[in-house]
């Protein structure tokens, strides 16, 4: 069973209903047009799969992943739907105005200037996770209180795939310019941006820029269209 999609239409279906219900019969669940042979072998397979169980009460309701999945179907689909990442994005700029810079090691958008980022955890506030990152990122050597500065959603559609992140943006000014190795995320260096040609950065980095430096927070809804 892949996160994108519920692989056929009568398992998609068990599992739009059981998302509406706490729990429900076998016949209540069954579609009364289909063999009972056939609505059997879906049941097992999301049963097989974890994402439906067995109660004791004899009903059937969404497990612990199928809970987890839910919040990803959609009712107009009629089956999952992969959404946005959540990245925390954190932005560090020193009292001589350079700028803490990753040179990405890993797709997507490998090789290029990014800003420090990571993916937001379920069992975290906005906060935990921008600190959690900073932490990881610098190896501890850069401490410093983050300030919210908005939100930002950047669609990134290139010629053979799309990216698509969604995430707050945090900043950090006047921070001490500690010397760091090159770590798994890439490597890292203090620069004022605008010496570095603008084409290797990440799409939206000057547009986020901006909004930091309009004092914020604000909100960014970015697209770009790669060659």
């Amino acid at each position: 069973m892949s996160f994108q999609r519920i692989h056929h239409h009568i398992q998609a279906e068990i599992f739009a209903k059981l998302r509406h219900n706490d729990g429900l019969r076998y016949k209540d669940l069954k579609d009364p047009g289909l063999e009972p042979s056939q609505f059997t072998y879906h049941l097992r397979e999301l049963i097989k799969e974890k994402l439906v169980e067995k109660t004791e009460e004899r009903t059937y309701q969404l497990a612990p992943a199928g809970v987890e999945l839910a919040q990803h179907f959609s009712s107009v689909k009629g089956n999952l739907n992969e959404a946005p990442l959540s990245y925390s994005l954190i932005f560090l700029r020193t009292t001589d105005k350079r700028w803490f810079i990753v040179k990405r090691a890993k797709h997507p958008h490998i090789n290029k200037y990014a800003c420090i980022s990571g993916k937001m955890h379920v069992d975290e506030t906005l906060k935990q996770a921008a600190k959690r990152e900073l932490h990881n990122q610098t190896r501890g050597a850069v401490k410093t209180e983050l300030e919210y500065k908005g939100y930002v959603s950047i669609m990134v559609r290139q010629k053979n795939f799309l990216t698509h992140i969604t995430g707050p943006v945090w900043f950090a000014d006047n921070v001490e310019p500690i010397s760091l190795p090159q770590s798994l995320y890439g490597e890292i260096m203090w620069k004022d941006w605008r010496e570095l040609p603008y084409g290797q950065f990440i799409p939206g980095w000057k547009e986020i820029v901006a909004m930091i430096e309009n004092g914020g927070p604000g909100y960014l809804d970015f697209s770009h269209v790669s060659p």
